[in-house]
């Protein structure tokens, strides 16, 4: 009986976030792919489709329900963009104190990363609910 995925990629329909999604793929992983179109998402073995934006917070819980690790990519550079990722770091906080009530969203943060691209550096992370955090 298959359980379904637990790791949960945005950006599949970018450069950066489709490579590690092709990647995961390669590997035989299950992803959970969260995308705003989904006509656009990359057809992917044993790859669910979740729809949301980084600026609704209640499509991005639903997106990341049951997820205990999310690769974040930073989104496209718009001028409410800080805003968004907020939403949707909100959601990502939703889920750790859902998962482990006294879950604090930065100390699950294993990785941050900037990637430099056309307009300069974006923000990238790797979230990990699975470790406990002491």
């Amino acid at each position: 009986m298959s359980v379904g995925p637990t790791l949960a990629v945005t950006g599949s329909t970018g450069r950066l976030g489709g490579r590690v999604a092709r990647l995961l793929a390669a590997a035989n992983m299950q992803q959970r792919l969260v995308v705003r179109n989904p006509a656009r998402a990359p057809r992917l073995d044993a790859a669910q489709i979740a729809v949301a934006e980084y600026g609704d917070a209640g499509a991005g819980r639903r997106a990341l329900d049951g997820m205990r690790t999310v690769f974040m990519v930073s989104g496209s550079e718009t001028p409410d963009r800080v805003d968004k990722h907020r939403a949707f770091v909100d959601a990502l906080d939703a889920l750790a104190r859902a998962t482990r009530g006294d879950a604090v969203l930065a100390a699950r943060i294993r990785h941050k990363f900037r990637m430099k691209n056309t307009t300069g550096y974006s923000l990238n992370a790797l979230v990990d609910f699975s470790d406990p955090v002491d």
